[in-house]
């Protein structure tokens, strides 16, 4: 109703079982850092690994 009358706020509010926007955009930034966090740890990973061969080819 409120934003009915006014255009401000959600045209919709949420159902049982429905996030708000808020919160799916609080989620959504969360699972991004953590992305992130994943990625730089993947890539430390794969130098390792590359490093390990290196050091067989070596020795």
């Amino acid at each position: 109703m409120n934003w009915l009358i006014t255009g401000r706020g959600e045209m919709l509010l949420p159902g049982p079982g429905v996030a708000a926007p808020a919160a799916v955009a609080a989620t959504d930034a969360a699972l991004l850092a953590e992305n992130i966090e994943l990625l730089r740890e993947n890539r430390q990973l794969r130098i390792q690994i590359e490093q390990l061969k290196e050091g067989r080819k070596k020795g």
